[in-house]
């Protein structure tokens, strides 16, 4: 169960997390909004009141995008593989994009993604989510 303080100052209709396995990685997350707005670290408020959290670029994440209270319509969420200067004899970097609607509520979904990246410069198309259709 969530301390009931936490879930009040926390309510958002959207949360989305990215975390990453291999440690110098630079990571972006990337969502584009119902308005066709893209949140991101260069972006990192939006008119509909989206927010992305710090740009992490040396380590494991997560970067975290929240909003509120949500525009009905479609979010799109896309990764960028920036770069990385981590010295590794596996090759890319396992993603896991956590992806929760009515964060903190009785109506609560999450859904985990996890994805391997193998390219630095990739972008991917990790999926959408439709709220409030």
């Amino acid at each position: 169960a969530l301390d009931e303080r936490l879930v009040k100052n926390l309510d958002v209709d959207v949360r989305i997390l990215l975390t990453w396995h291999t440690d110098l990685t630079d990571m972006d997350l990337w969502v584009t909004e119902p308005s066709v707005e893209k949140c991101d670290y260069s972006h990192n408020r939006t008119t509909i009141g989206g927010r992305m959290s710090h740009d992490l670029t040396q380590g494991y994440g997560p970067e975290e995008y929240t909003v509120r209270r949500a525009m009905p319509g479609k979010y799109k969420i896309q990764v960028n593989y920036y770069g990385s200067n981590q010295v590794t004899l596996t090759g890319g970097t396992t993603i896991q994009a956590t992806v929760i609607t009515n964060w903190g509520r009785k109506n609560e979904k999450r859904k985990s993604i996890t994805m391997r990246l193998e390219n630095k410069q990739e972008v991917i198309d990790i999926g959408a989510i439709a709220f409030g259709e």
